[in-house]
């Protein structure tokens, strides 16, 4: 609430949910994370990652690559 424009509020609490296995609110925290900073390359593998762990096999490899597209130079994508 104090800084809703900074994506790694978002990212943390997603990782937080995604600790306790709570992927739908996960999701929706990414999801608001990738809304404010589209270019933030984290936000998309992070979902990508829960998704695979949901078997939305498609909807993960979509994620990985518009983490490619945001930053091709990243090692990590």
């Amino acid at each position: 609430r104090l800084d809703p424009k900074n994506s790694k509020n978002y990212i943390g609490l997603a990782k937080l949910y995604a600790a306790q296995v709570n992927y739908p609110e996960a999701i929706r925290y990414l999801q608001e994370a990738i809304r404010v900073n589209p270019d933030q390359g984290d936000s998309y593998s992070d979902l990508g990652k829960i998704y695979e762990n949901i078997g939305k096999y498609e909807e993960a490899i979509e994620l990985f690559n518009k983490r490619i597209k945001a930053n091709p130079s990243d090692a990590i994508a």
